[in-house]
């Protein structure tokens, strides 16, 4: 009997994870959220969610239900290439209410419910992904201004960081410096990163200096196809002879390396 049990769990299984591959259901996380809650029913053909995730990001699943009625599975997906390893599902992540990991690959991932019994039920999915933790790669590049340039930054092209050195053994932290480009070349003459959060400074040209307060944050993309952005948004002034005489709050998204 335990035998023919089990078989059945497997043909249930694996007719879900192929059911939900064909139909699932793409999870999108507002503007500034990490976190979403899902309701559903699952019946014998279960019920499916994907979502696209960047190598090194939070991955938090809870399920709760009737009488914990479904479990659920997470599937990984190679990039670009849809539902292929489905059946493998991710390591303690099988018939199971509750996960959560640290992504280990970019792509998409594949979470499915799935009955316990034979009558359809209710449920309660709650989604969290969160950033991958910030170091000083992350800070490494050139970035842009997103959208209409602020009054009185008017020529603001670039924000650039070097922060690490490329080597045949990895990414070796340095001591940061940079610069802004804005009619000129205004080199950073104190720069402070400290986890996600970046201030600097500049050297004056011509009388004309910038400083800056933000953060480093990390957009999700809209589709697995697209590239995932980074940006900085915060704080930037613009000083003349000591004196301000602009200050906007900016997005500049990342756009290439710095060499």
């Amino acid at each position: 009997m335990k035998k023919l049990a089990c078989v059945g769990f497997a043909v249930l299984f694996l007719s879900a994870t192929s059911v939900s591959a064909q139909s699932d259901t793409r999870i999108q996380f507002p503007h500034g959220r990490t976190k979403v809650t899902l309701e559903g029913k699952v019946d014998g053909g279960g019920k499916g969610y994907v979502l696209y995730a960047r190598a090194g990001q939070q991955l938090v699943v809870h399920l709760s239900s009737p009488n914990q009625a479904e479990n659920f599975g997470i599937f990984r997906t190679k990039y670009f290439v849809p539902y292929e390893g489905m059946e493998d599902p991710l390591e303690g992540a099988k018939e199971v209410r509750d996960w959560s990991g640290s992504l280990r690959e970019e792509g998409d991932y594949h979470i499915m419910v799935y009955p316990t019994g034979a009558d359809p039920t209710p449920f309660t999915l709650e989604v969290s992904l969160l950033s991958e933790k910030v170091s000083a790669v992350n800070f490494e590049g050139l970035f842009e201004p997103l959208g209409k340039t602020p009054k009185g930054f008017e020529g603001l092209k670039s924000i650039s960081l070097t922060t690490v050195n490329f080597t045949e053994n990895g990414a070796v932290p340095i001591k940061p410096h940079g610069d802004v480009r804005a009619g000129g070349v205004y080199k950073m003459s104190r720069i402070a990163i400290n986890g996600e959060n970046l201030t600097f400074e500049t050297l004056a040209v011509r009388g004309v200096s910038y400083s800056f307060t933000g953060k480093l944050t990390f957009e999700n993309a809209d589709t697995p196809n697209d590239p995932a952005a980074s940006l900085l948004k915060g704080n930037l002034s613009k000083s003349l002879n000591g004196k301000k005489v602009a200050e906007a709050e900016l997005e500049l998204e990342s756009v290439e390396g710095v060499d």
